[in-house]
């Protein structure tokens, strides 16, 4: 049986109007992952008219659901702002985040300013592969923390680990941990080319063995 988000965007879908939108808020990222695809992680992204102006006209239009994403969109100073704009349109509304600036009392503002769900990426249940991977030091502790801050608040949450290397292997201990928590993970193996066009970030991912080991071991 579909979920009600679900069920609402297939009517929208079957009345042929726009369910939802995809708005990168910003490129920058404080992260380093090994298999990101953007290869410039320094673009500030459009001004925050612009941003409200695109909110202003989806809401029009009159859709239903907006995804926040980056690069790490609290790094934009403001985000506040946008996430009120949405709420003032009532959207549903995901922020993608890496959730290291999440604290209690981010997430109690995420909450009350109208954010329903959140995603964020888990490596490992181990910090180590975790940490390797975005390459900063404590991410796994503060992205682990942040899911308990959010689901204090009811918020949504839905975790996406991209196995390599370096976290093969452990999807399925992490699948069981965060099912217990009721948090929808989902993993896959494909790397994304880089935006620019490059192909050199396909050498962090599986062999071709693996990737048909994990793609026939689907939990």
């Amino acid at each position: 049986m579909s979920n009600p988000y679900s069920q609402i965007v297939q009517r929208y879908i079957a009345q042929g109007k726009l369910a939802s939108a995809h708005l990168d808020l910003t490129y920058r990222c404080d992260l380093d992952c090994v298999h990101c695809y953007l290869d410039d992680r320094t673009k500030p992204g459009p001004d925050t008219e612009t941003w409200l102006r695109v909110i202003d006209e989806l809401a029009a239009i009159d859709c239903f659901s907006v995804t926040l994403s980056g690069g790490e969109v609290f790094l934009r100073k403001d985000i506040w702002e946008i996430l009120g704009r949405l709420q003032k349109h009532r959207f549903y509304v995901r922020v993608k985040t890496h959730g290291r600036r999440i604290r209690p009392e981010i997430a109690k503002k995420m909450k009350d300013y109208g954010v329903h769900a959140v995603d964020l990426s888990i490596y490992s249940l181990n910090p180590e592969p975790h940490n390797e991977i975005v390459r900063r030091r404590g991410a796994h502790e503060d992205s682990m923390k942040a899911i308990e801050y959010l689901l204090e608040q009811d918020i949504s949450v839905k975790v996406n680990n991209v196995v390599m290397p370096q976290n093969f292997g452990e999807h399925r201990d992490l699948h069981a941990l965060l099912s217990g928590k009721g948090v929808t993970s989902i993993y896959e193996g494909t790397i994304r080319g880089f935006q620019g066009g490059g192909t050199e970030v396909y050498d962090v991912g599986l062999c071709l063995p693996d990737l048909i080991q994990l793609e026939s071991d689907r939990i």
